[in-house]
C-alpha cells in the first residue's frame, strides 16, 4: 500500500470529474473536494526515514525547497496519470478527451518534529518549515496569493514566462529579447497567473 499514489489517483478522478462535470451546481462532498483537489499531504517521518539530509533541509529552509516540491508534486502526479497533462500531446492532437484544469500542485507536511505556541513564532521562523498549534477566533475572506505570472514587454511585445513571485508582485528586471534589452520594470504588464484566478493587471 502506497499512500502517495493512493492520494494520487484520489487527485485525478477529482481533476477529471471536475473537468467533465457540465453541472454547474455542486453537492456538498464535491465542493469539499475541490478545496483540496490540487494538494499532495505529506507525512514528515516518511520524509525524513527516506532521507534524513533532505528532511532537515526541509524543515530548516522550507522556503527555499517549496518551489521544487511544488514542482516534485506535479511530476508525481502526472507520471502517475499522463492523461492530466495537457502539454504530452503534440499541436496536431484531435483529442477532444477531458484533461485537467490544474496548472500547479502543492505539497502539504504534517507530523512536523515539533509544534510551536503562536505566542512562541520569532522572527527566526521566518522561511522554516514550522507547525503552530492555537485557537482560531476571527476569520477574514481568503485572498488569492499570486505565485508565478507570465509577462509582456511593452517594447517588443516578448512574453517572459513562469516568473516564481517574491511574496510581491516581482517583473522581470530585463526583457529577454537582446534587441530589447528594456530593463524597466513598469514596462512588463502581467497577463497570465498561477495561484489564483487569472488576472490582466490595469493599465
Amino acid at each position: 500500500y502506497n499512500p502517495y499514489l493512493e492520494q494520487a489517483n484520489q487527485l485525478a478522478n477529482r481533476q477529471l470529474k471536475g473537468a467533465t462535470n457540465e453541472d454547474e451546481d455542486m453537492d456538498e462532498e464535491d465542493a469539499e473536494m475541490t478545496s483540496f483537489s490540487s494538494t499532495i499531504s505529506v507525512n514528515y517521518r516518511h520524509l525524513l526515514s527516506y532521507d534524513p539530509d533532505l528532511a532537515e533541509a526541509i524543515e530548516g529552509e522550507y522556503v527555499r525547497f517549496e518551489y521544487y516540491l511544488r514542482r516534485a508534486a506535479k511530476e508525481f502526479v502526472l507520471a502517475c496519470h499522463p492523461e492530466l497533462d495537457r502539454d504530452s500531446s503534440g499541436g496536431g492532437n484531435t483529442d477532444t478527451s477531458p484533461r485537467s484544469t490544474v496548472s500547479s500542485y502543492f505539497v502539504a507536511i504534517y507530523n512536523a518534529p515539533s509544534v510551536l505556541p503562536v505566542r512562541a513564532l520569532r522572527t527566526g521562523t521566518i522561511g522554516r518549515f514550522s507547525s503552530i498549534s492555537g485557537t482560531v477566533t476571527r476569520t477574514s475572506d481568503v485572498r488569492p496569493e499570486l505565485l508565478v505570472g507570465s509577462f509582456r514587454c511593452r517594447k517588443c511585445g516578448l512574453v517572459a514566462p513562469d516568473v516564481i513571485q517574491q511574496y510581491h508582485l516581482t517583473r522581470p528586471p530585463l526583457c529577454r529579447n537582446p534587441r530589447c534589452q528594456n530593463r524597466t520594470s513598469s514596462e512588463f504588464h502581467l497577463e497570465v497567473s498561477i495561484g489564483g484566478a487569472s488576472m490582466e493587471e490595469g493599465s
